[in-house]
């Protein structure tokens, strides 16, 4: 018997147990292992100048999240923010 969480998300997003088989299958082919060098990539912090990079990319008027703040709200005061 599916516990409450799977049968809530199922519901939620609408995934099948057709699903669920189809990206099992699909990740048979996902390379499970990470080289050491994106490993040691992943533990670097962010740079002020990567996320200023990334901001200047996107457009102005999505939002980053549920705080409702758009990227325009972050290029106009960048300058505080940083």
């Amino acid at each position: 018997m599916k516990n409450l969480k799977d049968i809530y998300f199922s519901e939620l997003y609408g995934i099948t147990t057709k699903d669920h088989e189809k990206t099992n299958d699909l990740l048979k082919y996902v390379n499970k292992h990470i080289s050491l060098e994106n490993q040691q990539n992943m533990e670097l912090l962010i740079t002020e100048d990567e996320i200023y990079l990334v901001l200047n990319k996107t457009p102005r008027n999505s939002a980053l999240g549920p705080d409702g703040y758009t990227y325009s709200f972050y290029k106009r005061n960048w300058e505080m923010i940083k």
